[in-house]
């Protein structure tokens, strides 16, 4: 038996920029924003949760950037304390003519804080593009997408170097992000989020991909589905888990401050 209860931001931009709070999966991108974060209750042999969230807390700052705060769990008894992570980031947006850059610093944790990580980050993505879809919904498809190419500088100030392997004790890794959001019609939503990551100690890569699928059934309550598989930092272990349940969906202004203007094109 397993019973879940999910709470979402799947945002919409709006041309008004201004602060809010939003809660989803993660706060790894806006998209992430649109995936339920989860609360899942497994009734079997024992007692089990497995919790993924993530708060964000942000808004423009002048005409062209933006700033955010944010925190994330995946956690719960369900995961090994390699499986669960914990992170904190501050990131900032601006608009580069026809594109965007951002610069962050973020704290990782695992599950049993025995590995502690803190990196710097610069990412870059293109504006926006209509005919393409590119962070703006295309009108006649319902399609949106967006790429990212970061990379990230850091320290692992806490965890023996088994544990903080594959990246030791200084660490460079490059990243390709994807967001793929599409609404095949009215009150259905599917967002996916996949990254892959090259880490420059060792030259190995690694890869992680959480998809969700939510329909509203009534007054914001939705069926969900969501899947994740891959190996995420700090830890780079594997894990998967499944959840489908029903949910709770509140729909806000979930785009970065900085992209609000390309999505509103």
């Amino acid at each position: 038996m397993v019973v879940v209860l999910l709470v979402a931001a799947a945002p919409q931009a709006q041309a008004q920029r201004r602060w809010g709070v939003e809660i989803g999966h993660s706060y790894s991108s806006a998209k992430a924003l649109h995936q339920p974060a989860t609360f899942t209750l497994n009734v079997a042999d024992s007692v089990t949760t497995d919790i993924q969230g993530g708060v964000l807390v942000g808004g423009p700052i002048g005409s062209s950037a933006s700033l955010e705060f944010g925190l994330r769990a995946l956690a719960g008894s369900a995961r090994s304390k390699a499986e669960s992570e914990y992170g904190a980031i501050v990131r900032g947006y601006a608009a580069l003519g026809e594109w965007v850059g951002a610069l962050s610093g973020e704290y990782e944790a695992d599950g049993g804080f025995d590995v502690q990580k803190g990196v710097l980050g610069a990412e870059v993505t293109p504006l926006g593009e209509m005919r393409w879809c590119l962070g703006v919904r295309c009108a006649r498809s319902r399609l949106q997408w967006r790429p990212w190419l970061g990379v990230g500088v850091g320290n692992s100030f806490r965890g023996a170097r088994e544990l903080a392997a594959p990246e030791g004790r200084t660490f460079v890794r490059v990243y390709l992000r994807g967001e793929v959001s599409w609404v095949p019609r009215e009150g259905v939503e599917l967002n996916l989020e996949a990254t892959g990551w090259y880490l420059a100690r060792g030259s190995e890569g690694r890869t992680n991909t959480t998809a969700s699928m939510a329909v509203d059934l009534w007054k914001g309550v939705s069926m969900t589905t969501k899947v994740q598989v891959g190996c995420p930092p700090p830890r780079f272990v594997y894990a998967r888990s499944l959840s489908v349940g029903l949910g709770f969906v509140l729909r806000r202004d979930g785009e970065a401050a900085a992209l609000g203007s390309a999505d509103s094109r």
